[in-house]
């Protein structure tokens, strides 16, 4: 009978010297989802609030445009890595991304960069690895299609007929 039953058994200490990396997207300059972090992050045995601090000093460069953060817990010390994508790029050398809080929607963008524009972000986009891209014309072509997401012209063109330039030599 007492080897049937079973023990309750208490959850194990947290090991905190476990690099741990907790990933969100927020808007530049703003704090993060404050409740699923909290949650997140007590264990770890961080504070959320001074994490959320953290993520608006950190983000003070992209505000205004949802940017990737990557928050590293190790030791009961969370270090706050932001990690732009190509739209948020394009989005910043556009210019006049200024985003009111109180307006919930986000208005359309629309504006126009230079084609050397999308060569520096293609050339950045490599360094970061972040190219699918086995060629430099490849990751040139994907940065064209993200202006046509975010609906920016290149060079007063659609990026459209770049593309088509491009392919045609």
């Amino acid at each position: 009978w007492e080897s049937t039953r079973r023990k309750a058994r208490m959850p194990g200490k947290p090991d905190y010297t476990k690099l741990v990396v907790l990933k969100t997207k927020v808007f530049g300059g703003e704090s993060g989802p404050a409740q699923s972090l909290s949650a997140k992050l007590g264990p770890l045995g961080i504070n959320a609030k001074s994490a959320n601090a953290d993520i608006i000093k950190a983000g003070k460069e992209w505000q205004g445009i949802r940017v990737h953060v990557e928050l590293h817990c190790q030791n009961r010390v969370g270090a706050v890595h932001v990690k732009p994508g190509v739209s948020a790029q394009i989005i910043k050398t556009i210019g006049g991304y200024k985003r009111d809080r109180k307006k919930t929607k986000l208005e359309n963008r629309s504006g126009n960069i230079t084609f050397e524009d999308v060569e520096r972000i293609a050339k950045w986009m490599e360094e970061e690895g972040k190219s699918m891209s086995r060629t430099f014309q490849g990751s040139v072509l994907q940065v064209l299609g993200s202006c046509l997401s975010t609906g920016t012209t290149v060079d007063g063109k659609s990026p459209k007929a770049i593309v088509a330039e491009i392919r045609s030599g």
